[in-house]
């Protein structure tokens, strides 16, 4: 809250604001929690906000907070895995699955025996088959199933991990691989330059050392021009010559050609990384899969029975919720992939993303417009692009169609704050002076919502 130079007087008592807020849908103990924390903080400033009583305040304090509740929204902003939405979408069908694994359910137990069994088992078999690779396991985020592979791989404190300097990449908010490799207790060994290595480069690099030669997806920037590295066959040749394991973090984890069913930038998948010699492969389940936070390993079963012998294994593994979502998604995949001569896109919400076509949006674009009364004042059908998100194909534009809105009273923040007031929020983005709404990520069973907040905004601007 903004500050002023006011000088503090006295303040309503924490029973009298609790009794003034009971009507939040905030339970009594965590109010009274928040609103002595908000008095305190004024108190220690001894300033108070520039507009507002006391009581209002705190309300509007608390209003904010509950917003903070994870719920439903409206994805128009075109980015399809879009990191602060949630990533991909889940599909609808999931709900059986999830309802099933929040009761007691069958985690640890071998139903055929009626002894202890192994979480995870038809999940990580599901996954091998569609990654095309020997075994494979689950931690809870791709940054997990990194950082298990490395604290694995480490023998001592001179070991050594191979990596390209045009690898040394930064995800998200401060995920930086040569901090992943300190925390792991492993030294980093640079090759190459920023845009060009060699097989060679690598080849000088091994030594007694050496644990592992690491390559990193550079999935969320691009290097053009004069750039190289050597195949990945040639340098998993290189690395089974030195007994010395290959590990690939893909990141965004593409298990479909999305050239092939997009018609966008082409991914390398796991099973071609693994056709090609890679020992271990990790990726994201909820980037390009199509499914929940969950960090995949696939490859080579002695590796990935020595990840689950670590003790952080343990700490890393997925919940019985996750477990039972990924379940479903690697089902979706397995049945598309039924017929490989002519295999299906899984029907999966970030896939129908990806996919939808221009005519599609159109159709879609002109019935929210008939549904509202035809074209408004300041609200009008507009050319959009949209992203992949997630973090990958960072130079991939998704040619869209949507709705801009203008308002000559209320700037496009203001607009967009409406929106995204509404009881499903709705997220678009603000361009200048104009209000955007991306249809290719709203999923088609929302155009509903879509109309009912565009009926509001009608009604609220005086149209």
């Amino acid at each position: 809250m903004e500050a002023t130079h006011k000088t503090i007087g006295p303040l309503p008592s924490v029973d009298q604001l609790i009794q003034q807020t009971q009507h939040l849908p905030i339970p009594r103990r965590l109010r009274k929690r928040l609103i002595q924390e908000q008095l305190q903080q004024w108190r220690d400033q001894q300033t108070l906000p520039a507009k507002g009583d006391i009581s209002s305040l705190v309300e509007q304090g608390l209003c904010r907070f509950d917003q903070m509740r994870l719920r439903c929204v409206v994805n128009a902003t075109g980015i399809v895995l879009h990191t602060n939405l949630g990533r991909a979408p889940l599909p609808l069908d999931l709900n059986s699955a999830i309802f099933q694994s929040l009761g007691y359910n069958n985690l640890e137990l071998d139903l055929s025996t009626g002894k202890r069994g192994r979480r995870g088992l038809w999940v990580e078999k599901a996954l091998a088959t569609i990654c095309q690779s020997p075994s494979s396991t689950v931690v809870n985020n791709c940054a997990a199933a990194l950082m298990l592979i490395l604290m694995a791989a480490r023998r001592d404190a001179q070991s050594e991990v191979i990596l390209s300097r045009g690898e040394l990449v930064q995800i998200g908010g401060g995920f930086r691989i040569p901090e992943i490799l300190e925390s792991a207790g492993i030294r980093l060994r640079e090759v190459g330059t920023t845009n060009h290595t060699t097989l060679e480069d690598y080849r000088r690099a091994i030594g007694d050392h050496t644990v592992m030669i690491l390559k990193v997806h550079q999935s969320n920037f691009a290097m053009t021009g004069f750039v190289a590295s050597p195949p990945l066959k040639a340098l998993a040749d290189l690395a089974r010559e030195h007994d010395c394991p290959l590990v690939f973090d893909l990141g965004s984890g593409a298990l479909v050609d999305t050239k092939e069913h997009f018609d966008i930038d082409r991914e390398i998948t796991p099973a071609e990384a693994i056709h090609q010699g890679v020992d271990l492969v990790c990726f994201s389940g909820d980037k390009l899969m199509g499914g929940p936070q969950a960090g995949i390993i696939a490859g080579n079963t002695t590796h990935i029975n020595h990840l689950k012998q670590h003790p952080m294994f343990r700490a890393l593994r997925i919940d019985k919720v996750t477990l039972g979502v990924l379940e479903q998604v690697a089902e979706h995949h397995l049945v598309s992939q039924d017929d490989p001569e002519h295999p299906e896109t899984p029907s999966l919400p970030a896939y129908g993303g990806l996919s939808i076509t221009m005519e599609v949006l159109e159709a879609r674009t002109q019935c929210i417009l008939e549904s509202i009364g035809g074209n408004l004042n300041g609200v009008e059908q507009v050319d959009l692009s949209g992203g992949v998100g997630g973090g990958t194909m960072p130079t991939t534009a998704l040619p869209s169609l949507g709705l801009g809105i203008t308002s000559p009273d209320q700037p496009a923040d203001r607009i967009a704050d409406f929106f995204r007031n509404q009881p499903t929020p709705i997220i678009g983005h603000v361009s200048q002076k104009t209000f955007y709404l991306n249809l290719r990520t709203v999923l088609p069973e929302q155009d509903s919502l879509l109309i009912a907040a565009l009926k509001a905004w009608k009604s609220h601007s005086g149209h």
